[in-house]
């Protein structure tokens, strides 16, 4: 899971993704277009890691791996 910015038609977009690991690539499966600039909130991270485990299941996540600007005590919890 990552943040990625960049420019669309002239105007700023912020990306949150989650990709699936596999022989040393990374697929982008899920993603969403964040409101604002700068950094995912832990309510906008949550959701995405909900849809991943409904649509593949969480016994077929091995591990999830994202940005340590992300520590926090809600997302270490959950």
């Amino acid at each position: 899971m990552d943040r990625t910015h960049g420019m669309r038609g002239g105007f700023p977009s912020n990306f949150l993704g989650l990709s699936v690991g596999h022989a040393g690539m990374a697929f982008p499966v899920l993603w969403r277009l964040l409101p604002q600039q700068g950094q995912a909130k832990t309510t906008e991270r949550l959701p995405l890691s909900e849809r991943c485990m409904h649509v593949w299941g969480v016994e077929n996540i091995d591990g999830l791996v994202g940005a340590r600007a992300w520590m926090g005590a809600t997302w270490l919890a959950y």
